[in-house]
């Protein structure tokens, strides 16, 4: 039986042609620049940077003590380490800073008598366990490299303060009459 074969190469320029000739280039609407938070429903006309970066700052991502994890190494239930509350293992609440020096989020469910001093510890932690470090979510920077990007609320954020934006414009794809909500790069 003779293979068939579907596909037909196409140069790089046919397929660019090709591509672009789906689209009505002239009903494109040019991309404005607006405040973020109004963008909702619009799609990126250009990479967008962002000024801060989330978190800003090293973050518990647990209520419980901060520590040094390199303090807590070798601890086990039989022979636990001690830690002093204030100076080697600090309170925190999820969400707070991190205090300088440390590294490591002990969770509170995890020390037998949290409210003791010294602590006892009973099994190790890894540096940045529990930690939201900076930049976890987004970091300062070129954060969407790229344009065309769909808006939602979750990348809505105060870091990207304003940013140039365009309306998405339905065109038709070959094939049946389906539509896509993406125009092409005007950069290209």
């Amino acid at each position: 039986m003779k293979r068939r074969i579907y596909l037909h190469m196409k140069s790089p320029a046919e397929a660019r042609e090709l591509f672009l000739s789906r689209f009505e280039v002239n009903s494109m609407l040019a991309p404005e620049e607006i405040p973020t938070v109004t963008a909702r429903g619009r799609v990126t006309a250009a990479p967008v940077w962002a000024r801060w970066s989330s978190p800003a700052a090293h973050q518990a991502a647990m209520d419980g003590f901060a520590v040094a994890a390199a303090d807590t190494y070798g601890a086990r239930p039989e022979s636990p380490r001690l830690l002093a509350v204030g100076r080697e293992a600090h309170p925190i609440n999820t969400g707070h800073l991190m205090p300088p020096g440390t590294d490591a989020v002990i969770m509170v469910e995890n020390v037998p008598d949290p409210e003791a001093d010294p602590l006892t510890i009973e099994a190790p932690v890894f540096p940045w366990h529990n930690v939201r470090r900076v930049g976890e979510d987004l970091v300062a920077g070129p954060a969407w490299g790229r344009s065309l990007l769909p808006t939602f609320r979750w990348n809505l954020t105060p870091s990207f303060w304003q940013a140039w934006w365009k309306r998405p414009v339905a065109c038709r794809r070959s094939g049946p009459s389906r539509l896509m909500n993406q125009p092409p790069s005007p950069r290209w």
